[in-house]
């Protein structure tokens, strides 16, 4: 189970993607009164799509990326 979780953290680039997510919160918190309800929907949601666009991104420049010299 580990190991799964741990592949989807690596496709998704969790990292990267909770940095964005992190700089979407701190801009909904400058911009909106603050709820932690909907603060904590709109930070999990934009985690999950920045994980799910880099997943997508991996999955569509699979082939070019044999081409590159590593």
């Amino acid at each position: 189970m580990k190991k799964m979780i741990n592949g989807y953290f690596r496709l998704g680039k969790g990292i990267l993607s909770f940095a964005i997510a992190l700089s979407a919160g701190v801009g909904y918190y400058l911009a909106h009164s603050f709820s932690a309800g909907s603060f904590f929907l709109m930070f999990l949601g934009v985690y999950l799509l920045s994980m799910g666009a880099s997943g997508l991104n991996e999955y569509y420049e699979r082939e070019t990326d044999k081409l590159m010299k590593r």
